[in-house]
């Protein structure tokens, strides 16, 4: 390598480097903003884009809950369990359930959390929140339902309305849960305890982490 192709080299190295340490002093002088914050500073986004992405997947949620509903209704009765199962692992309840996720995330930004001045949410502190929603699906349902292993999660009878065939199954990936059945709910750890064991949100998250 002659001289003059070494100096660019070098001098390239040096301007990358430069570059490189001002983006680290950028990220240090201005953090990266929460969703809730970015709101904040463009308040125009609450009706010019959250709200009607909002409307927009309650209506493509109630489509694919209808559609799946009524495919299971269809084969009910018709085939063996095992094909139901099928059924359940490759229909499009991951897209609902990845569907559910944005439309709280959105819902959320929404709604002003209670008590923001001691990071506490209704009643109860994040950290003690988000351990109660670490709980495995499978770990805290198993308890009170008897679960098949299925594709990348389990499936089962419904607790929340009578059935013959099982149209309930959980996800391992999202850690959450949804009836493909005629009551349709779905959710995660906290969900199923406020659900299943008539609980509201602070016992639900208290009873998690004691007794999981």
């Amino acid at each position: 390598m002659n001289k003059e192709l070494m100096e660019k080299s070098v001098n390239e190295n040096l301007e990358n480097e430069y570059f490189k340490k001002l983006e680290e002093e950028h990220k240090k002088l201005f953090p990266p903003l929460s969703e809730r914050e970015w709101l904040a500073t463009f308040p125009e986004a609450l009706g010019l884009y959250i709200l009607p992405k909002i409307e927009e997947l309650k209506i493509t949620k109630r489509q694919l809950e209808k559609s799946i509903r009524e495919a299971f209704e269809r084969i009910k009765g018709k085939v063996d369990g095992w094909f139901l199962e099928l059924v359940i692992m490759f229909f499009p309840g991951q897209d609902l359930l990845d569907i559910k996720s944005q439309l709280r995330r959105l819902q959320d930004l929404v709604v002003v959390p209670e008590n923001r001045s001691d990071n506490r949410t209704k009643g109860v502190s994040e950290e003690e929140k988000n351990r109660a929603l670490a709980k495995p699906i499978e770990s805290v349902i198993g308890r009170h339902i008897k679960l098949k292993k299925v594709g990348d999660g389990f499936s089962g009878l419904c607790p929340f309305h009578r059935e013959r065939t099982p149209s309930f199954r959980t996800y391992t990936k999202t850690n959450s849960y949804y009836c493909f059945g005629a009551c349709g709910k779905g959710g995660n750890s906290i969900n199923f305890v406020m659900e299943f064991l008539n609980l509201n949100f602070i016992e639900a998250v208290r009873f998690l982490n004691n007794n999981y």
